[in-house]
């Protein structure tokens, strides 16, 4: 029905976003490797051609948050390793060990799992269901609990911690992103109301601190480490505040809720194989693996 196929343009959407996202990172890099020859990195089409890629992924991402749920969204992000392995094999002449295509295989296969158990949809919301089930004491009490643990986090310098700290950030981010593309859907939203302009300015805050906290993190540990680590926290926080926010897995029947969980596992541990097989090979100095879109 017409439900299936809006649900495989988001799905298709999605991973154009990360392969237009896996594309940008893998010319600006180009670009730096160019910057002997051809000058500042500013100064060349193909990092211009990279940032216009960026958004473009980001773009599409932004659709797929508006036509599935951010529970699905989020661990097929983890696409974006894969594709910038590929990417970095074929246009940078970069090294993938064995166990990097076995992470490939194991990706793919996650990915598939979750499509096939993909929880429905959530209607489009106003801003008085969006302010009811913002008040919602569920909801209420994670995101209280996951700003505590953040702020907590900040004060031990360890990777889990740092890592956490992007996770909580990049949750927000996305089910914020969600809200703001429900709210594009509906007829009633007012944009002049406190809380949709509250809402789009706390969105531009979390992709800001987003950005700001992934160059902290990558300035302090290995991206080897930093992505899969990431990513598992990612996907397990996004996957419980759509459910709390918007009730998305709780529609789901339970041996697809046990598909969800062992395809986001399985993305998980992809991500972690690919990452630490580009890790280990020939790149140049400085310039470590590009970030992944969340």
């Amino acid at each position: 029905g017409p439900m299936y196929w809006l649900s495989v343009i988001g799905v298709l959407c999605s991973c154009a976003g990360c392969g237009c996202i896996a594309l940008s990172y893998a010319l600006q890099r180009l670009a730096h490797t160019r910057k002997k020859i051809d000058g500042e990195v500013h100064t060349q089409w193909v990092w211009w051609l990279g940032l216009i890629l960026l958004g473009l992924g980001e773009g599409g991402n932004f659709v797929a948050l508006g036509i599935i749920p951010a529970s699905v969204v989020a661990p097929l992000g983890s696409l974006t390793i894969l594709f910038a392995a590929l990417l970095g094999r074929f246009l940078l002449g970069e090294q993938l060990l064995p166990r990097g295509y076995l992470g490939a295989a194991v990706l793919i296969l996650g990915a598939l799992l979750i499509i096939f158990s993909t929880p429905e949809l959530a209607p489009p919301a106003g801003l008085d269901q969006l302010r009811a089930r913002i008040l919602n004491p569920a909801w209420l009490a994670f995101t209280s609990l996951l700003a505590v643990c953040a702020v907590l986090a900040a004060l031990y310098e360890h990777i889990i911690t740092y890592t956490f700290i992007m996770a909580s950030i990049a949750c927000f981010c996305a089910l914020t992103t969600k809200t703001v593309s429900f709210m594009i859907q509906h007829d009633d939203s007012r944009w002049d109301h406190p809380l949709a302009i509250f809402i789009v300015f706390f969105l531009v805050a979390m992709a800001s601190l987003q950005l700001f906290m992934y160059q902290v993190v990558l300035s302090r540990f290995q991206v080897s480490m930093v992505v899969p680590l990431h990513f598992t926290q990612y996907i397990f926080l996004v996957s419980v505040g759509a459910t709390l926010l918007y009730g998305e897995i709780l529609t789901l029947p339970v041996l697809d809720v046990l598909t969800f969980a062992v395809g986001s596992l399985l993305c998980c541990s992809g991500a972690f194989l690919v990452s630490t097989a580009r890790m280990d090979s020939v790149a140049p100095e400085g310039e470590g693996d590009e970030p992944s879109g969340s």
